[in-house]
């Protein structure tokens, strides 16, 4: 469940690299069909995840079992950044202040959101293509703006509950990192900073008071979550395990399926090669492929982009500790690496490592405002064994 100005976007963004591009796409489908007030429930079904401004309502509606996750953040400084947010959307004067919009009749949309949420009691893009679709999620057509009280607080304090995951947006790396161990995600090189409002943090604290008097059961809310976020860190010792049971004893890595790795960027959408990544200025991929002892294994990496097209060939890739060997050949608009290796001992998921020396920052070269530091764009990675009726893997 994304809440609005909790960092959702950037969430959002990580589980979408996490997942094949052909699940991404779905999960983009349906945040679009939901916001232009449709809904295709056998799409719905199919979703591997779902992620975006959607009301709890819709976890029913989904194949069991469904686990959920959300991000809550300090309501005061929600308050502001939905109150600027709205300001930059021009849904106020650019001149009104904050103190008098939240004690005006419409100062409700930015009090005590989340409560709103995680009781359910709010129906932001509730589908209405056809009658009977509102009631599905749960409304009952009369006003959207619910009475916040002690039984809405109750309400959404039991629905939190129901929440495998709580984040915190002011822990927001170990929130991440946390995420990402309980439902086995990699961390991409990308920063998790998408969407950010630009305006002044620094606040009278007279104004932070009266913003505190205006939220005070989402105080109390943010307070619960706060404390089972530090007893789940405190307690939580489950390490992500990498690779399956059962090793195999190939590797095939398509950026159009899920990757586990640290140091590649996120994944893009190119025309004609669909799923591409950019490496840092090393990447580490994880497999999960058993090498045998004293076998010869053939191995392939297709490189589709850098910015230093003449470097190409200080690229290194290594298998463990083994550095690989190869030759280079650029052929259809692409380079493959190439080569053959053998290991004098078996290794049980292997790391694959794609350094780039020459990565570069193409804001830094003037080519685009893209800050990020690339190396290669990778397609494809292959290794598989040269005579493989020779591999003993039990």
């Amino acid at each position: 469940m994304h809440i609005p100005k909790t960092a959702g976007t950037s969430v959002s963004y990580l589980l979408e690299d996490n997942l094949s591009l052909v699940d991404a796409l779905i999960l983009k489908k349906i945040r679009g069909q939901f916001y232009a007030n449709c809904v295709d429930y056998e799409l719905l079904r199919s979703a591997e995840v779902v992620a975006g401004h959607f009301p709890l309502s819709l976890a029913p509606l989904m194949s069991e079992p469904v686990r959920k996750l959300v991000f809550l953040r300090d309501p005061v400084t929600l308050t502001i950044s939905l109150f600027n947010h709205m300001k930059r959307m021009g849904e106020m004067a650019s001149d009104e202040n904050i103190i008098d919009f939240i004690e005006s009749p419409r100062g409700h949309c930015i009090k005590n959101v989340q409560v709103k949420w995680l009781a359910d009691a709010i129906a932001f893009n509730v589908p209405s293509h056809r009658p009977s679709l509102p009631y599905e999620f749960g409304w009952n057509g009369a006003s959207t703006e619910p009475v916040v009280d002690d039984t809405l607080l109750s309400q959404a304090k039991a629905n939190l509950k129901e929440f495998e995951f709580v984040g915190i947006f002011e822990e927001m790396e170990r929130s991440v990192s946390l995420m990402c161990q309980i439902f086995g995600f990699s961390r991409g090189y990308d920063p998790i900073v998408l969407n950010v409002g630009g305006y002044q943090r620094d606040q009278d604290e007279s104004m932070m008071h009266l913003l505190r008097r205006h939220n005070e059961y989402d105080m109390e809310l943010y307070r619960l979550a706060r404390a089972r976020f530090e007893n789940v860190t405190t307690d939580h010792c489950t390490t992500v395990q990498k690779g399956a049971e059962r090793p195999k004893p190939y590797i095939f890595l398509d950026m159009d399926e899920t990757v586990c790795h640290e140091g590649l960027h996120g994944r893009e959408v190119w025309p004609h090669w669909h799923g591409v990544r950019w490496t840092s200025g090393a990447a580490t991929i994880y497999s999960e492929c058993k090498i045998a002892a004293d076998s010869d294994y053939t191995w392939e990496l297709m490189v589709l982009a850098t910015l230093s097209p003449s470097e190409m060939g200080r690229l290194k890739v290594q298998v463990g500790d083994i550095d690989l060997e190869y030759t280079l050949v650029q052929e259809g608009g692409a380079w493959f690496y190439r080569g053959i290796f053998s290991s004098l001992k078996s290794m049980l998921h292997p790391a694959v490592r794609i350094i780039a020396p020459f990565a570069a920052i193409p804001a830094a070269l003037g080519i685009s405002s893209d800050s990020r530091r690339l190396g290669v764009a990778v397609k494809t990675f292959k290794l598989m064994p040269a005579q493989s009726c020779a591999l003993e893997l039990l």
